[in-house]
């Protein structure tokens, strides 16, 4: 267990309180503070945003690829915290001066510009984001085409799956019946994206790579 170092200010700048915490990591011990300062003090300081920091005794909050700032583990940074993961950000992070609402309370930093996420498609229908997250994606309407004028475009949709690796991404394809709504949906396409070529790579997959998939 860690210890961590939580401080409590009022409207005008004063420390009213102070709170040593013990966690097994910083978004723990955040957790931890949230908790005390809502149950002591009820709202009376305000949002939690601007009356509460935490430290960052062992260095856990560091700027990268995949620096999250609504992390619980990246909120409430004492000033000096802040300073170096700004600096470390190099001009893409800034720190959060926006009103804070009450069921959305800000972050300590927010991003200059927002990072978007499109995925990766690695197998047959299947894309990866950034995190890790596994999409699906189904033909929900077919495209039309008569004597050379489109009549309706192609639609499709990508559906989450709760599935953290490949092959249990498949099963739950399987379970949810996705790819018959996709070979309903996309006729002559079907056959590219087939679950049957889906587990022919996962297979292909997990002999060269088990980690993976």
């Amino acid at each position: 267990m860690r210890k961590y170092f939580a401080e409590m200010k009022n409207r005008k700048g004063e420390t009213v309180a102070r709170l040593i915490l013990e966690a097994e990591n910083r978004g723990q011990a955040v957790h931890k503070a949230e908790l005390w300062f809502w149950q002591k003090f009820k709202g009376s300081l305000g949002q939690a945003a601007d009356a509460l920091t935490v430290n960052d005794p062992c260095g856990e909050v560091r700027y990268g690829p995949k620096f999250n700032c609504g992390s619980r583990g990246n909120r409430y940074l004492t000033p000096a915290v802040l300073e170096r993961v700004l600096a470390e950000a190099r001009g893409e992070l800034v720190k959060d001066e926006r009103e804070s609402r009450w069921h959305h309370p800000r972050a300590s930093v927010r991003r200059v510009k927002r990072r978007r996420d499109f995925g990766k498609f690695v197998l047959p229908n299947i894309k990866v984001m950034r995190n890790g997250t596994l999409y699906y994606r189904v033909v929900t309407s077919p495209q039309w085409v008569k004597n050379g004028r489109m009549l309706q475009k192609r639609k499709q949709q990508d559906i989450r799956l709760q599935a953290r690796n490949f092959g249990d991404a498949l099963a739950e394809i399987k379970t949810l019946g996705l790819h018959l709504e996709h070979a309903k949906a996309a006729k002559r396409n079907v056959k590219r994206r087939s679950l049957a070529l889906l587990e022919r790579r996962i297979r292909k997959l997990q002999v060269e790579n088990p980690a993976l998939a």
